[in-house]
């Protein structure tokens, strides 16, 4: 293969130094041709030509300098790659150089024929690095610009993130009013949206998902909120660590919107004349307009069926439309697990007779309260039980287990397994992404729209829990999700404020309702109720707390606030008072009992978390010793 020759252009105002490079290039083993300036603008005039493979350019020239050359070639983006020959080996030129587009610097008194070989073969071969990088970079930066997205770049060694101007400008601030910290996109997010963005973010550094990718709100500057989607991908090492994530920021919120308004629609359209269907199909199916054949009677009760499934399809739609807009309410009240499961699989079990599939249960009696909310839980062991039927065929079994986890201690775990067709492992990688459905051979399978399992994963993490499935195909599956135990210290611990310098008494007010027997009182009454409460303490003070329904004879709510038995009695009253006015309680009659406990003296060592931990023992002790049950300690 032929070689061509180089041609090296020399831009130094000295003609010793001329002849002296010319008798070290011939020294050298390149093969080359030495062009000479000997003067800033020539020096200007021929670089602009673009016709040589390398330039020397000495520091100085005359009234200007070599690092002005440099500033010149780079803002004119010429390609050449320039080497500075310098006088003398200061770190102060050396540095100047290479940041204004250098690609490496030679003192002339070190030089030798082997060094100048050395460093005009890396310059050439770091140049063409370079531009490759600069052309990739301008690739991706003109397809952003052209998809009108922002562009995040996290170093996780450094803690340092690069906030494009257009990431800036889509949330309303300038290029210099937003800092290199991951704490300026948490801070802008919505509160609601917050947990969700740090699981995703998290879980992909960790490796857990082969991408990164969640919608959520974020807070511009004049106060609204837009909707944008995060996509990214993590760069790791050979240990498979991250240590850094790049990726862009896409407003969508007019897609939301349209969205929105596009479902709402087609679901009140498609609800309407479907409810007429299937009460206009019941009536003929009953027999309340005749009686029928079997095998009549056998194709109405199918559609029947269909239109059910029609019902959940649009519900679910609906409920996923709910969480991606953020109007999806989770409302966790202290409620019992096992007696919730047992209602819930009451509702199943015709189904699962029908396809000859058992139904068990294995749940710890033991087990105490958790924190959710009971139509959330109720829908989300629904949807397992019937995908878990989907997939499994006549003579197997499904199980639903309940009991504190042995991992979390905080938390209490449902599982439910089944011994169906099993899950692949790169499914179970995506089975809780929205619109996703298991690929499997049955019918059933393709049933639904894919959002039963990202509307599961959405309730289990409002509720402070999550969803997770094992799983190994021609074996079966098994779901777990997590509920946090109901535990009045640690909510005491949360919420309490911390106990005022002159405080000496604590008092609990407990509220009951006389509901004429209605027992659990239903949830909306609890809510409201402690709504009312709510509003009526000073929350420097007071932290209400809830109970599991008014099962018995238990109170509704309590109140623990730093007041002495005469403030407390005044309390009573006021809330008495506000719940006899308010009119959806005017059913039942509100009474409430006082408790007033002395605060030990302060002990000289202790602090506000000591006096803190102090005032909740004393609580929970004096609760303990008049309800054990209902603690959860």
């Amino acid at each position: 293969m032929e070689t061509v020759r180089l041609r090296i252009l020399l831009i130094d105002d000295d003609d010793d130094d001329h002849v002296i490079l010319r008798d070290v290039i011939r020294e050298s083993d390149l093969d080359a041709d030495l062009v000479g300036a000997t003067s800033f603008d020539l020096g200007v005039e021929h670089l602009g030509t673009g016709d040589f493979d390398v330039c020397l350019v000495d520091y100085r020239l005359g009234a200007r300098t070599g690092v002005d050359l440099l500033i010149l070639a780079r803002d004119q983006a010429w390609s050449t790659p320039m080497i500075l020959l310098t006088g003398q080996d200061t770190s102060e030129v050396d540095v100047s150089a290479l940041r204004s587009g250098a690609e490496d610097y030679l003192v002339k008194s070190e030089l030798t024929a082997s060094l100048l070989s050395r460093a005009v073969r890396y310059a050439i071969e770091r140049a063409k690095v370079n531009q490759r990088l600069r052309d990739s970079e301008d690739r991706y930066a003109l397809a952003a610009r052209g998809a009108n997205d922002g562009i995040w770049d996290w170093d996780l060694r450094s803690d340092e993130i690069f906030y494009s101007d257009r990431w800036k400008s889509m949330l309303g601030h300038t290029a210099d009013e937003i800092a290199p910290n991951i704490v300026e996109w948490f801070d802008r997010v919505h509160p609601k949206d917050q947990d969700r963005l740090r699981e995703e973010l998290e879980a992909h550094i960790r490796g857990g998902t082969p991408s990164f990718r969640c919608e959520h709100r974020m807070r511009h500057r004049d106060g609204t909120y837009l909707w944008v989607l995060n996509r990214g991908v993590a760069v790791r090492d050979g240990q498979g660590r991250s240590y850094r994530v790049a990726g862009s920021q896409t407003d969508v919120s007019s897609r939301r919107e349209q969205e929105e308004e596009l479902l709402s629609h087609v679901t009140h359209e498609l609800r309407t004349p479907l409810n007429a269907l299937y009460q206009y199909t019941s009536l003929v199916y009953d027999g309340v307009l005749g009686d029928l054949a079997p095998k009549q009677k056998e194709i109405l009760g199918r559609a029947l069926q269909n239109v059910d499934q029609l019902k959940a399809m649009i519900g679910d739609l609906m409920h996923s439309t709910r969480i991606q807009n953020g109007k999806f309410a989770v409302e966790p009240i202290p409620m019992y697990l096992p007696k919730l499961i047992d209602e819930s699989l009451n509702s199943l079990r015709p189904s699962a007779t029908m396809k000859g599939i058992e139904l068990l249960t294995s749940l710890d009696s033991q087990l105490p309260p958790v924190f959710g909310d009971p139509d959330r839980i109720r829908q989300i062991l629904i949807n397992l039980c019937d995908n878990a039927m989907k997939f499994t065929d006549p003579g197997g079994t499904i199980t639903i287990f309940a009991g504190e986890s042995a991992a979390e201690p905080a938390m209490a775990c449902i599982s439910v397994r089944d011994t169906g067709c099993g899950i692949s492992a790169e499914a179970t990688q995506v089975v809780f992404e929205r619109l996703n459905q298991a690929q499997a051979s049955t019918e059933a399978s393709r049933k639904g729209l894919g959002l039963g399992l990202h509307i599961c994963k959405e309730i289990a993490r409002r509720q402070g829990g999550r969803i997770w499935v094992e799983s190994e195909l021609g074996v079966g599956s098994e779901f777990f999700v997590t509920v946090p135990l109901f535990r009045v210290a640690r909510m005491l611990e949360d919420t309490l404020p911390a106990v005022p310098d002159d405080a000496d008494c604590i008092s609990v007010l407990e509220l009951y309702l006389d509901s004429d027997g209605q027992r659990p009182l239903p949830k909306e009454v609890l809510r409201d109720a402690q709504a009312i409460a709510t509003g009526s303490i000073i929350a420097e003070l007071d932290v209400v707390i809830p109970t599991w329904g008014g099962h018995d004879e238990e109170p509704v709510l309590r109140v623990v606030s730093y007041c002495d038995s005469a403030g407390a009695h005044a309390m009573a009253e006021r809330l008495g008072k506000r719940f006899a006015q308010e009119g959806s309680f005017r059913w039942a009659s509100a009474s409430l009992k006082v408790d007033t406990l002395a605060i030990p003296p302060r002990e000289d060592r202790a602090g506000p978390k000591e006096r803190l931990k102090q005032c909740v023992g004393l609580v929970e002790n004096h609760l303990e010793s008049r309800s054990p049950s209902l603690i959860g300690v």
